[in-house]
C-alpha cells in the first residue's frame, strides 16, 4: 500500500533507493504488462526533491531497475551534482 516500501543506501555524494511494490510500476503493469522503458518518472522526481531538502544537496536521479522491466523492485540513484 502506499508509495511501496523503501530501502535507503547512503554513500557521501549518492542516495540509492530501493523501492518494492512501486505503486507506479504496479499500476503499470496491472494495464500494461511488462515495459520496454523505465516507466516511474514521477517517483525518481519526487525522491531527488527529498534527498535535496533532507540533505541540502542540489542532485539529480535516474531509476537504474524497474519493477515494470522485469525487475523485482525500482532502484533510483540519486547523486550530488558537482559546483562549479
Amino acid at each position: 500500500s502506499g508509495w511501496g516500501k523503501h530501502y535507503v543506501f547512503l554513500t557521501k555524494n549518492q542516495c540509492t533507493i530501493r523501492v518494492y511494490n512501486s505503486i507506479i510500476s504496479n499500476s503499470y503493469k496491472n494495464k500494461h504488462f511488462n515495459s520496454d522503458k523505465p516507466t516511474c518518472h514521477l517517483h525518481c522526481g519526487l525522491l531527488v526533491k527529498l534527498v535535496e531538502n533532507a540533505f541540502g544537496w542540489e542532485a539529480e536521479g535516474k531509476e537504474t531497475k524497474c519493477a515494470s522491466v522485469e525487475s523485482r523492485y525500482c532502484e533510483f540513484i540519486i547523486f550530488r551534482k558537482k559546483l562549479i
